[in-house]
């Protein structure tokens, strides 16, 4: 029986198809690649399907960290970046009642029902 490679979620997968292992996955513009192994061993398909795995997250990172600095500048613009970094985003007063905590059954306990 083949090793079992641990791959994280969405990385791809490999199948056999009679006596030749297919790689499944996605490439770096999100389109669903099928493509032959042209093998029967099972640990030379997935060091094929890690190597395209790599270049899809690469491709992945770099679009996210474009998106972070994006976001960072949109925040210095904005002056915001100073607030973040204080934490002082999150919950505005008078989202929660001062009382709720104090009282802990919720919706139950505001109709007089059972809890």
């Amino acid at each position: 029986m083949n090793k079992r490679y641990a791959l994280p979620y969405g990385s791809g997968s490999v199948r056999k198809r009679k006596d030749v292992y297919w790689l499944f996955y996605r490439d770096p513009e999100g389109r669903i690649i099928q493509e032959t192994s042209h093998t029967s061993d099972y640990a030379s398909a997935m060091v094929m399907l890690i190597d395209r795995a790599l270049v899809t997250a690469q491709a992945r990172v770099a679009v996210l960290r474009a998106a972070r600095e994006e976001a960072k500048a949109a925040a210095t613009a904005t002056g915001r970046d100073e607030a973040l970094n204080r934490g002082e985003q999150g919950a505005r007063r008078g989202s929660v009642r001062a009382d709720a905590a104090r009282r802990g059954a919720g919706r139950a306990a505001n109709r007089g029902g059972k809890s």
